[in-house]
């Protein structure tokens, strides 16, 4: 696969831009700091105190407090800065242009993680480096051609299909369930497997709240076998978990709904609680829906919302792009 090298190679000339305007800015200003020039120096102006005007009459009478200074007043003046005021206006420059700097080359956009089949149970986008950027994951560079082709995709949200609370023994909260309404779905009952394949191919967005990832309710082998797949969203326990094989690569439902043409996948590493899970499915379908940021960048922001930021925070991963 012969892999575009533009993006990296204007990457490094940015780079080496800005180091130069650092040098440059920090040049001027030791240059600026100099006192006057190499070929005329400024003199410095020395003020003394006037000579007073003698006036004959009696002698009076002075006090210690009242003797005046026989030192002249002096006072030098120079259009140069003292050393200590020299000094802080080059470090002052620096600190700004090093902070500029860095906040160039470390401004990431999405980043794609191909992870070892012995490490795609951690939970790596929580990590504190990376716990704040926008990542996704894939299983392969094979998908990846594929996933680009769909990565300009719009998502129409009103063309959605949501399976809440199938099973009939959780307790959605009241705002989550509000929030569905508005869309086309089911709530505490069991859908049948030819409504979920029809809203996988026909839908935008499918969103599933229940256990798993409703395995108990289609054939996920049947689901590899579709010509179309909607963007998922599968807001389940250890919906995204995938199942070790050996020696072999592992497999999961998440891989089958890419595999059927996916766009994204959305689901948890480990089994989590349905009150939190409930509250960072809504913190995060609320901004996305309102247009503001991407569903990756939607995903670092709720798990703010979430009161166990490290167990439902962190379990919730996107598979795709």
């Amino acid at each position: 696969m012969n892999l575009d090298v533009s993006v990296e190679r204007d990457v490094v000339l940015m780079i080496c831009k800005r180091f130069y305007e650092v040098f440059c800015n920090l040049f001027n200003a030791e240059q600026t700091a100099t006192v006057g020039s190499p070929h005329k120096q400024t003199q410095p102006t020395i003020e003394t105190a006037p000579t007073p005007v003698h006036v004959p009459g009696p002698t009076p009478v002075r006090s210690r407090s009242t003797r005046p200074s026989t030192a002249r007043k002096i006072r030098v003046t120079s259009d140069a800065p003292a050393p200590r005021v020299r000094r802080r206006v080059v470090g002052m420059t620096m600190v700004k242009a090093l902070a500029k700097t860095n906040e160039l080359l470390f401004k990431r956009g999405h980043s794609v993680l191909v992870i070892d089949k012995l490490l795609q149970k951690l939970p790596i986008e929580s990590i504190p480096s990376l716990r704040s950027h926008s990542l996704s994951r894939i299983p392969s560079l094979h998908l990846l051609p594929r996933l680009l082709s769909n990565s300009n995709r719009l998502v129409d949200a009103n063309d959605s299909f949501y399976v809440l609370n199938p099973g009939g023994d959780l307790k959605p909260q009241k705002y989550l369930e509000e929030f569905f309404q508005k869309y086309e779905g089911i709530s505490g009952t069991q859908p049948n497997s030819e409504q979920i394949y029809k809203a996988l191919q026909e839908k935008d967005l499918y969103i599933f709240c229940g256990h798993g990832a409703g395995e108990n309710y289609y054939n996920v082998d049947q689901v590899k076998r579709l010509n179309k797949c909607a963007v998922s969203i599968l807001m389940g326990c250890s919906s995204a978990a995938l199942t070790e094989n050996g020696e072999y690569e592992p497999s999961g439902t998440v891989l089958s709904y890419l595999l059927a043409g996916s766009p994204c996948v959305i689901g948890n590493l480990w089994d989590v609680t349905d009150g939190d899970c409930d509250r960072y499915t809504y913190a995060m379908l609320d901004m996305w829906f309102s247009g503001s940021n991407n569903l990756s960048e939607c995903m670092v922001k709720a798990r703010e919302e979430c009161k166990m930021k490290y167990l439902m925070g962190a379990a919730a991963v996107c598979y795709g792009l």
